[in-house]
């Protein structure tokens, strides 16, 4: 594995040993004015490096984190020489906006002109993805980008997985480890799939079924947000006022088992 990062001293650097990755190459980079030690690559060198990189390392995939000047040289370079690409987003322009010098005036227009950039940036990737649901949405109403949304969750150390929730409570088609207590959450053929922590191909397997079947996305969906609806506020409630009139009654020594919020 290769990582690919602006220099911390302006000058582009040779690969250099990172920890659990085989080198990081850094773009020859500047500073960004009034931005403390923040730097940026500047669009031309950052293009002629990506393409420099990719001929040196020839990589079996691209991924790429950021659809800013490194990110979009790589992602346009590695798609012009046929190279498998994936994109992730993790930009909102309203973010941006906070801190620019945009007159308030003009904010709206440069919000749908930066959406319309990251469209742009991200259409020749094979796969574009974002960390939450509602990152997702966001992609298809602002950026027009087709949604196919699954939520994958490769921990093996979940005792109850919040974020697995929130994902199945809106909607969402589930792919997890079964490891400790995802299994109690995701029921594979009704809400999702699990796959044995450590393999590989059977979690891309699992991953390239769901995106595949728009017919079972739908499905697991509805069978998601019903899952989810067992574990509400209301539902855990009850359990825990249960537990405290039990314990209130003289039963603090005998266990209370409910199987909707797992209270033993």
């Amino acid at each position: 594995m290769h990582a690919v990062a602006p220099s911390d001293a302006g000058a582009a650097s040779s690969p250099v040993p990172g920890n659990g990755v085989q080198a990081v190459r850094r773009l020859r980079s500047c500073r960004v004015p009034g931005q403390g030690r923040l730097r940026a690559c500047l669009p031309g060198p950052a293009a002629a490096g990506a393409r420099r990189l990719l001929r040196a390392v020839r990589p079996d995939v691209v991924h790429v984190q950021s659809h800013f000047q490194g990110g979009r040289g790589l992602l346009a370079g590695a798609s012009a020489a046929g190279c498998p690409t994936v994109a992730t987003n993790h930009f909102m322009p309203e973010n941006m906006l906070q801190y620019a010098r945009v007159p308030a005036v003009l904010t709206d227009r440069v919000s749908r002109w930066a959406w319309r950039d990251l469209a742009r940036v991200h259409e020749p990737a094979d796969v574009v993805t974002a960390p939450a649901p509602r990152a997702v949405e966001l992609l298809g109403a602002r950026a027009g980008l087709p949604g196919r949304a699954v939520f994958c969750m490769p921990g093996i150390a979940e005792l109850q997985s919040l974020v697995m929730l929130e994902a199945m409570a809106a909607g969402r088609r589930v792919v997890a480890a079964e490891a400790v207590a995802l299994p109690h959450l995701v029921h594979p053929g009704r809400n999702g799939l699990l796959y044995r922590p450590g393999d590989v191909a059977g979690l891309a397997a699992a991953l390239a079924d769901l995106l595949a079947d728009p017919a079972t996305r739908a499905r697991m969906g509805a069978g998601g947000r019903e899952a989810a609806a067992a574990h509400d506020l209301d539902a855990a409630l009850d359990v825990f006022e249960d537990v405290a009139s039990d314990v209130r009654g003289g039963a603090a020594r005998v266990r209370v088992r409910r199987s909707v919020a797992g209270v033993v």
